[in-house]
């Protein structure tokens, strides 16, 4: 199937709010290439550094940052055409020229392989190419990854911590729902720290294909993939239910989803530029959550929502 890429080049400061556009525009995600940005995650002694990162690659990564998303044929002009009127409000934004270039499912999968390397997120997990091997650590978890067209490697601010998340309020046993699947990472965790049951859902089906596909290629065998519209025609109820997708979205969705979240359960949300994250706790506040826990990283916030109602 052709694509088309559409790659904006811009700023550290201004690439959360482009890719945030992009994705407005019709992009199922975002691919963004920040040069500092990964050295310092590389040179960080924390637990979130990327240790495993290829020196080389941070060294031929290029100056300006470059955020990529792909479009259909026939959407992308009115992409570009959307992207250029909403880029008119942003600031200290650098060139945003937009470059298109017509591919095919194959050229973006070998595209990924000379930027995706194995990364350790939480604890224990190593979020690793499926075309990759890793040298493992007493009491790793691997998690082999083939993001396909779905996007979802782990490597943005907002996967990460919600890995951290799942690996800590995911509990032997339990239930997990997961809204907007994409490469099924989230959903392939609560797997692994002994989810009983997860629900991994997309309304992509390109992303359902590739979810089925990395839960498989996991050994993961109690992680169902379904296409659908968030929790739209879903009866089924869970301990713990994942969104990492856009601020707007969780706002919109904060209330209807408390219903799905068993009595104690959790609801963890993320996708919440720093900016957004005051109305996204007011919209759960509202609905009756109580926010158990708050997490930053770059520019994006995670949220914890308890469901108090017993």
């Amino acid at each position: 199937m052709q694509w088309q890429q559409l790659t904006v080049s811009t700023t550290s400061e201004a690439a959360d709010a482009v890719s945030d556009i992009m994705i407005q525009a019709g992009a199922s995600g975002t691919v963004i290439q920040d040069k500092s940005e990964v050295a310092a995650l590389r040179d960080s002694k924390g637990p979130n550094g990327w240790d495993m990162i290829d020196d080389e690659l941070v060294d031929e990564m290029p100056e300006n940052v470059l955020v990529t998303g792909y479009y259909s044929t026939d959407g992308a002009e009115a992409a570009v055409s959307y992207m250029r009127k909403a880029f008119e409000g942003l600031t200290d934004a650098g060139e945003l020229t937009i470059e298109t270039r017509e591919v095919d499912d194959k050229d973006w999968a070998e595209g990924w392989k000379e930027q995706f390397s194995p990364i350790r997120l939480g604890n224990t997990f190593v979020v690793t190419p499926s075309w990759c091997s890793v040298e493992e650590k007493t009491g790793d978890r691997i998690i082999k990854i083939d993001p396909g067209m779905a996007f979802g490697t782990g490597a943005h601010e907002t996967t990460a911590m919600c890995v951290e998340m799942v690996e800590r309020y995911v509990k032997s046993g339990n239930t997990m729902i997961d809204i907007g699947t994409g490469s099924a990472i989230l959903a392939i965790a609560a797997s692994m720290v002994g989810a009983k049951s997860v629900l991994a859902i997309d309304i992509d089906p390109l992303a359902v294909k590739t979810a089925r596909d990395n839960v498989t290629f996991n050994g993961i065998e109690n992680v169902r993939v379904v296409k659908g519209d968030l929790l739209k025609n879903i009866d089924e109820k869970a301990n713990v239910i994942t969104a990492n997708i856009i601020a707007d979205v969780i706002i919109k969705i904060a209330a209807p989803v408390k219903k799905h979240v068993l009595p104690g359960g959790y609801f963890i949300c993320s996708g919440i530029p720093f900016a957004r994250s005051n109305a996204v706790i007011a919209a759960l506040e509202k609905a009756g959550y109580l926010i158990q826990e708050l997490k930053h990283m770059g520019e994006w916030v995670a949220i914890c929502a308890r469901n108090i109602n017993a």
